[in-house]
């Protein structure tokens, strides 16, 4: 399957974006001169003849608060303007509420809703090519939790698994010792019957 990009293009960029707002060639995002003021490697900032007056106003601090812009004079007291017509709602309405793995069909299932309704979306997506996986020579099981995949190992063979990993099965070797029988020299593998 392809991979699906999103690009945005200028006929898609929305009404606050132009070329040429900071840089002739580039697009950045469009502001009201008279107002704001860029200022490099610190970004916008309201002008100082617009911030006078609010400070001249004892306006000593402001913040966006939800949809409105709070501000706080001097004295404590707050000054609340709506700014709901001004800056458009851009806040999630859909959560993702569960996650589940439907072993007999073979999907993980996703549950998106809100808190303010209980109607909810189902997501499912198929992992069925995932799974069963299939194994090379040396190796058996299908990958679920049911039959993991494991190093197949003959019956009579001298290998064997354990936790630690492969491992000759000292049990199935023949040790060679020394002329006392009390100092070993090593291991060799017995031939194999026909």
């Amino acid at each position: 399957m392809a991979t699906k990009m999103k690009v945005i293009t200028p006929d898609n960029l929305g009404k606050t974006i132009a070329l040429g707002a900071l840089d002739p060639k580039k697009w950045d995002v469009k502001y009201d001169p008279d107002h704001f003021e860029f200022v490099e490697g610190k970004g916008f900032h309201l002008k100082d003849e617009v911030l006078k007056p609010l400070k001249d106003a004892g306006i000593s601090s402001g913040a966006l608060v939800g949809s409105n812009l709070e501000l706080t004079k001097a004295d404590g007291t707050k000054i609340t303007v709506a700014m709901s017509d001004l800056v458009p709602a851009a806040k999630a309405d859909k959560f993702l509420k569960a996650v589940s793995y439907d072993s007999a069909n073979k999907k993980l299932v996703f549950k998106i809703g809100n808190d303010q309704t209980d109607a909810e979306d189902t997501v499912e997506v198929s992992v069925s090519d995932l799974l069963p996986v299939v194994v090379g020579a040396g190796l058996e099981g299908d990958g679920t939790s049911a039959n993991p995949i494991k190093l197949k190992t003959p019956t009579n063979g001298v290998l064997k698994a354990t936790t630690d990993g492969l491992a000759f099965d000292t049990d199935k070797l023949i040790e060679l010792v020394d002329g006392t029988g009390e100092v070993s020299l090593g291991y060799i593998i017995p031939k194999a019957s026909a």
